[in-house]
């Protein structure tokens, strides 16, 4: 037992088991009832905090969506992973050391966790307040329906002037261009008919004014029709521009406005109620406060809670088991080691022993070459010629003296008749 524990301590129940895996906590490292009542209380901690997750989320998807029942689901999975995060975040052990690596993976963890708080309580709290000013918001509901249809009919009204604009920016540039070639012949037929004198009307001179004249009436039928238009189109955008004369919605537009309940219509209604009633214009800051304390409560409790002897035992006991690894993994490297010296060294003792297996072959010496050569050519006896003793009449001689030797010495004397040893058989 772990100073400071207790010998007397009773395996934990099955409820506090439950609520100490909720933690994250080893129940063997929990020595004292004290360490084992606050691990427990941090297990209901994150079951609760885990709840509450869920159950904002699947209010916050209700009031979006309108609710479905694949939103159980849904919720179920998102208070999971609050209950997950939050529990990696309670479990982790308070360490000693750590350096800047470890810091900056503790930031990492709490800044996302702090990211998604926010996330949720801004969101969150919106949602509330829609289910706390339901009746508020149902009466606004009417004059946001006005509202919006007031601003359809400006749209529609917008849209008609943005044609009658494109129809005008048209007709500017061939207008101004007939009104010029109006103007240019008129000034020619005006400056011709000025040189003219009474006497001059049926002359040469006369018929080109009268030719300007006509040149002159037909920019002129050209420019008249051209600015008819053009007025016309400007009166039309005034007309359009008067508030009393807004466009008419049709009845499947309205209809469509009348029935918008949705997300959009909901929130500009709570923020007309909350700006006519300043006693309540507080209370969104206030729900997203106690929406994100009690959504940050895990992770507060591990920054303010000091270094526990849990912490202590767990950190030597990883500290053990890596000590124990590390020896393991020597252990083994030096077993590896040494098998691969051992192989090798029987490999060159190998290569060793064949080499000189080799040269005693080639020399005659080796007991393996007289036993196959005698097995090889014990058949020929007979033959006094082929026979190793080399003179023909003592064949067994030579077939003993080949058959007990064991050295070079007995090789000799074997063949001491006078006759040559034989040579040595190529290589089987």
């Amino acid at each position: 037992m772990p100073p400071g524990g207790d010998d007397d301590l009773p395996p934990p129940k099955w409820p506090t088991r439950a609520l100490l895996w909720c933690a994250g906590a080893d129940p063997a490292a929990l020595v004292t009832p004290e360490l084992r009542t606050r691990y427990a209380g941090y297990g209901l901690m994150l079951l609760m905090v885990g709840a509450v997750a869920a159950a904002v989320c699947l209010a916050f998807l209700s009031t979006v969506l309108a609710f479905h029942l694949w939103l159980l689901p849904v919720s179920l999975g998102w208070g999971t992973f609050v209950f997950l995060l939050d529990r990696m975040i309670v479990s982790e052990v308070k360490r000693t050391g750590g350096g800047f690596s470890a810091l900056w993976r503790r930031i990492v963890r709490y800044g996302l966790r702090l990211a998604i708080a926010l996330g949720m309580a801004y969101l969150v709290a919106e949602a509330m307040l829609m289910l706390v000013f339901a009746p508020e918001i149902k009466r606004e509901l009417v004059s946001v329906v006005e509202l919006h249809l007031d601003e359809a009919r400006v749209h529609k009204r917008d849209l008609e002037v943005e044609k009658i604009d494109k129809e005008i920016t048209a007709l500017n540039r061939p207008v101004a261009d007939a009104k010029k070639r109006m103007e240019d012949a008129f000034q020619t037929w005006k400056d011709q008919n000025d040189k003219l004198t009474t006497a001059d009307h049926n002359t040469p001179p006369g018929d080109k004014a009268a030719a300007d004249w006509a040149v002159y009436d037909a920019a002129k039928d050209v420019y008249e029709p051209l600015n008819g238009s053009l007025v016309a189109a400007q009166t039309r955008k005034a007309e359009a521009l008067k508030p009393e004369n807004l466009p008419t919605l049709t009845q499947a537009e309205a209809d469509a406005i009348r029935d918008d309940r949705g997300f959009t219509a909901r929130e500009v209604a709570l923020r007309r109620v909350l700006a006519a009633h300043p006693e309540v214009r507080q209370w969104p800051w206030v729900l997203r406060g106690v929406l994100l304390g009690a959504d940050l409560l895990p992770l507060l409790t591990k920054l303010v809670t000091r270094r526990s002897t849990y912490d202590e035992i767990v950190e030597r006991r990883e500290a053990r088991a890596s000590w124990r690894d590390v020896e393991e993994d020597k252990e083994r490297r030096y077993r590896d080691g040494l098998t691969r010296d051992l192989r090798h060294a029987w490999a060159r003792v190998s290569v060793a022993m064949g080499r000189d297996r080799l040269a005693l072959w080639l020399r005659g010496d080796s007991p393996e070459f007289s036993s196959r050569w005698i097995r090889s050519n014990g058949s020929n006896g007979s033959n006094g010629s082929n026979h190793p003793g080399g003179n023909g009449s003592n064949p067994s001689a030579g077939a003993s003296s080949f058959g007990s030797g064991h050295s070079a010495s007995n090789g000799q004397k074997a063949n001491a008749g006078g006759g040559t040893p034989p040579p040595p058989p190529p290589p089987q």
